[in-house]
């Protein structure tokens, strides 16, 4: 096994093992309308992101949630076809609520894909939102976004109001989002 295998591996079993930490101490509500986890409505600490040079986005830096605006946090990976395919609905949700978009991949940047892998994923899937690389995995674990495609809506005060994994129902994600 070469040094980057190795590397990616122990990030991936790190990102589980914290996921499965943060699961353990939230209380958000699922797709469903459930409850997972202890914290009901925690406010999620902002985290600063690398953005990317992409179609709807800017290369540079921005702190999450945006402060004072409703947020969807909306993870993905370049290797995940349901994330290709997911873009569609996250496009028309997008078009269709005042909310601020943010698609992120925790995804280890260096080592099993590069920046440009990124950008070109975004492009084919016709992302129009800013886009960014959670490198530190900070939100990643906050949110316990373990699996992806998976999606978090922070309302304006900072407070996770969903936090889910899978593909959700344009209709879920507006009525959500319009709730938050």
């Amino acid at each position: 096994m070469n040094r980057r295998t190795l590397l990616a591996t122990v990030a991936g079993a790190g990102t589980l093992g914290a996921g499965a930490y943060a699961a353990s101490r939230r209380d958000v509500l699922t797709a469903d309308g459930d409850r997972a986890g202890g914290d009901r409505g925690h406010a999620l600490e902002p985290a600063r992101i690398e953005t990317l040079d992409a179609p709807g986005s800017e290369a540079g830096h921005r702190d999450l949630p945006v402060a004072g605006s409703t947020t969807v946090i909306e993870f993905f990976a370049t290797w995940c076809s349901t994330c290709g395919s997911y873009m569609e609905t996250l496009r028309e949700v997008n078009r269709t609520v005042d909310a601020e978009f943010v698609s992120l991949t925790s995804e280890p940047v260096g080592v099993s894909v590069e920046r440009a892998d990124v950008v070109d994923w975004w492009r084919e899937h016709d992302g129009e939102w800013t886009v960014g690389l959670d490198e530190e995995l900070a939100l990643t674990v906050a949110l316990d976004a373990s699996s992806v495609p998976f999606t978090a809506v922070v309302d304006e005060s900072g407070t996770v109001v969903y936090a889910d994994s899978g593909t959700q129902p344009a209709s879920r994600l507006v009525e959500v989002i319009d709730g938050a």
